[in-house]
């Protein structure tokens, strides 16, 4: 898979168990609603995937964002050479995608370079 776009939404007062249910659904419909593009043939398989975390300052502002990088896979499946293309606002989600991306497994023996993913942060209103 190509793309993964995905919408998270943290807030920094506690929030009710409503609003976390709600919160849970934004985040489903936005990653369905937005999809995926088909993986190309010679990108080794994603077999983990760590979305990242809305940073608790964009959600308790309602601030959107978008990001999107290039990074390389390893022979051991993991992401290395993360390069950020766009991130809007500047810099507000980076920490937030590299902590997820760390995370992420792809097929072992398969390296890969030039892998694209594009990240959409969008808030929902209470």
């Amino acid at each position: 898979m190509a793309v993964w776009n995905t919408g998270y939404i943290v807030r920094i007062r506690p929030v009710g168990i409503k609003m976390k249910r709600r919160l849970l659904l934004l985040f489903l419909l936005s990653v369905l609603a937005v999809g995926c593009s088909q993986q190309k043939a010679d990108e080794p398989r994603q077999l983990v995937t760590v979305y990242p975390r809305y940073p608790e300052y964009a959600a308790a502002n309602y601030i959107k964002g978008l990001v999107e990088v290039k990074f390389d896979i390893g022979a051991d499946g993991t992401v290395t050479r993360i390069v950020f293309l766009r991130s809007e606002p500047h810099n507000l989600f980076r920490d937030e995608v590299v902590k997820a991306m760390a995370k992420w497994r792809f097929e072992k023996n398969r390296p890969c370079q030039g892998v694209k993913r594009q990240f959409i942060f969008t808030p929902s209103r209470p």
